[in-house]
């Protein structure tokens, strides 16, 4: 019978390039929609450019910033000289547009560069046809493309096309073992590593399934050895004694450039009669360089890290609650959301399945890709982010399903060509529709970047800013001054317990230990200390750490001397993190034990009732009207202490209010703009955050406003 296939005979190298820039500019143009319908949101947009739609993105784009001025300040913690800020600066000297337009459009263009390995992989195979299908599938898929779209400034734009890119050489390597081909899994490797420094556990898997591959089916090929030689220098964590390894991270990719290059020179050049035993002489000293600078510590690190999302966790002394489980992108994935993100749909999903089945039967070099689909399925233990890297595991999958397929059973050519079409189609409409339907905004709008702008022009750059930690990095690139918690490590620990400590207790205890955090941050930076909450302790003599915060609520409590101005910054996004920030807070740090369990329940699905008086919200609330005496909760009828109806008229906040049942622990707020309903114990309600941002009912000895709008409020602390 006659085989439908299109082969490396029938297509030179120049039809091999036309076909990966056609695959690559679909994956463009898709990822283009949500640049067109952003674009036409006025709020997605401040200074005539896009936000950025990801909180990782602004400190990317803060180190680009600053290698364009050419300086950084000590402490401020910018990435100044990391991989994807050099590049964009890179960029930026070549290309004649903004660092905010190469921070948009960057993901937008690398991503789909992803389609190159998948073609050459499916060359060096003979099933280029299959390959065109898993690249143009692989380009989209949900799991890829919800981590690459326009704005997502973060490693994930390269982070599957470089180790496809190492799977690609490694099978080539396989295919046709030249010498000429020895060198390029080993840079590939340096490049990831450069590009992402947490792909140690990926490349170093990637390595280790070449060695296994080799001792099994082709144990006496030198050069697979030499190849894994090669790979081992390209992974030597030489991170590890370095304390600022951003600033040298351009320095250690050239240092494994030059080791590896060395090498391979080095082992074109024995004598085939010194083979063996100058290999184990390089095998062993590479081994020993390896252990020495760290080996598999990283990978244990990583491990605890996601896989270990546990509610407490131990820092020095104490207890603090783990932000892991607060994050979504960490949240352990089910089944039918991991096949919607690695697949599109279950029918796509199953044929990938028996797809890598016949692949792996076929080609016993593809199973070198095992890694990506094993961490792609660490989705279920470390979060959706992971989905990801299976997403090219299973475009391939899906693919050679359909090739094997047609050419299983005896059909003409046309209609073989028509129905591989058709298929093809079919199969890329899920992952269209996923695109046309997910229109993520940005972190912030323009009306809470605009106040953070403003902010820049009227402190210091040494100042610092108190928030949640989600925004961190956003402020630093906005407003360009220090923060005290961000994404980058600064949510752990008792940074998160400290920043909850101010959000979630009373305004002079917040004070306190917004003063406290901020100048022992500084001092943490010199004297090098493990915690900030055991040296105050140490340093104010209190052996009880409770009874240590306790003392804060004194407004006469002795802090360190002021070094530096320290504002508050709130947002409407933080009212759903509320119930969350308050379990930072709500443990006693001396066991991980819940202390107080708070009640602040947000309501945000608001509808009346079917009598058109009272109002319904969620599945948990009923107010039995709109002027409402008390709640009914879980079917319980409830007193309230006070009903507040809160909004903004005119550029002011105004504030009606009803006092009900001065005996009752429970307060209703409805928050009209938010299109929320607030139901909050004493304990929150006469909290910081509450007082501050709901309410703007600040102690004037404390705090002084420095922006309030409806979008973001500012204050200055006065201590």
């Amino acid at each position: 019978m006659q085989k439908f296939r299109i082969t490396n005979g029938e297509c030179s190298r120049m039809d091999i390039f036309l076909i990966m820039t056609l695959v690559y500019i679909f994956g463009v143009a898709c990822r283009f929609f949500w640049i067109y319908w952003a674009s036409g949101i006025e709020q997605f947009s401040f200074d005539g450019e896009l936000i950025m739609t990801t909180n990782d993105a602004f400190a990317n784009a803060e180190g680009a910033r600053d290698m364009i001025a050419g300086f950084h300040q000590p402490g401020d913690l910018s990435p100044y000289g990391a991989s994807i800020p050099t590049l964009a600066f890179l960029l930026s000297k070549i290309l004649p547009v903004s660092l905010n337009s190469i921070t948009i459009y960057m993901s937008v263009f690398l991503a789909p560069l992803v389609a190159v390995p998948i073609i050459l992989i499916a060359r060096e195979y003979k099933i280029l046809g299959a390959g065109i299908i898993a690249a143009l599938l692989a380009t989209i898929l949900p799991g890829y493309y919800m981590r690459t779209l326009g704005g997502y400034f973060d490693s994930d734009m390269l982070n599957i096309v470089l180790p496809m890119l190492t799977i690609w050489a490694l099978i080539r390597l396989t295919q046709n073992g030249s010498q000429l081909n020895l060198i390029l899994p080993a840079v590939f490797m340096a490049l990831y590593s450069w590009w992402y420094p947490s792909s140690y556990s990926l490349n170093l898997a990637i390595m280790g399934m070449f060695l296994f591959y080799t001792l099994i089916f082709d144990r006496r090929n030198e050069i697979n050895y030499k190849a894994t030689i090669l790979m081992a220098v390209a992974v030597i964590n030489f991170k590890t004694y370095y304390g600022d390894y951003t600033i040298i991270v351009n320095y250690i990719l050239l240092l494994r450039i030059v080791l590896i290059a060395s090498l391979y020179f080095l082992m074109i050049k024995i004598p085939s009669s010194q083979n063996k035993k100058i290999l184990w002489i390089l095998g062993v000293l590479v081994v020993a360089l390896f252990i020495y600078f760290g080996g598999l510590d990283p990978i244990l690190s990583k491990m605890r890290a996601y896989v270990g999302k546990s509610v407490g966790k131990v820092s020095g002394a104490f207890y603090f609650y783990g932000v892991g489980s607060t994050i979504n992108e960490v949240a352990n994935t089910d089944f039918m959301k991991f096949m919607g993100y690695s697949s599109g749909n279950i029918f796509i999903f199953i044929c990938a399945m028996a797809g890598l089945i016949f692949m792996f039967i076929k080609f016993r070099s593809f199973i070198l890709a095992l890694p990506m689909l094993l961490l792609g399925f660490l989705a279920f233990f470390g979060g959706v982010r992971f989905t990801m890297y299976i997403t090219p595991i299973v475009a391939f999958g899906f693919a050679y399903f359909l090739y094997f397929t047609l050419n299983y059973f005896d059909i003409r050519a046309w209609l073989k060509n028509s129905m591989l079409i058709v298929l093809t189609c079919l199969a890329l409409l899920p992952s269209l529709d996923y695109i046309y339907k997910f229109r993520v905004a940005p972190v912030l709008m323009r009306d809470a970047v605009a106040p953070l702008a403003e902010l820049k022009n009227k402190v210091n750059r040494e100042d610092y800013v108190v928030s949640w930690w989600d925004y961190g990095y956003l402020i630093r690139y906005y407003a360009d001054v220090k923060v005290v918690a961000d994404p980058g490590g600064r949510q752990f620990g008792d940074y998160a317990f400290l920043t909850a400590f101010s959000f979630n207790k009373d305004q002079i205890s917040s004070a306190n230990m917004a003063r406290l955090n901020v100048e022992y941050i500084e001092r943490r930076m010199n004297e090098n200390f493990s915690s900030s909450l055991l040296q105050m302790q140490k340093d104010y003599n209190e052996p009880d750490i409770n009874k240590f915060l306790k003392s804060l609520e004194n407004k006469n409590f002795k802090l360190p001397q002021k070094t530096r101005e320290v504002y508050y910054y709130f947002v409407p996004r933080m009212l759903d993190m509320l119930p969350n920030i308050l379990k930072f807070s709500a443990i006693d740090i001396t066991t991980g034990e819940e202390f107080y369990t708070p009640l602040a329940y947000v309501g945000y699905d608001i509808r009346m009732g079917e009598d058109g008086a009272s109002i319904i919200v969620g599945s948990e609330c009923t107010l039995p009207s709109a002027d409402p005496e008390y709640l009914i909760h879980d079917g319980e009828k409830m007193s309230i202490n006070s009903y507040y109806h809160v909004g903004e008229v005119d550029g002011k906040l105004v504030k009606l209010s009803k006092q009900v049942d001065e005996s009752s622990d429970l307060f209703v707020i409805f928050l009209p703009d938010y299109q929320r309903i607030l139901v909050l114990d004493k304990r929150v309600f006469n909290s910081t955050f509450i007082q501050l941002f709901v309410l703007e009912n600040y102690d004037k000895e404390l705090f002084e406003p420095v922006s309030l709008t409806d979008s973001a409020r500012i204050y200055r602390l006065l201590k």
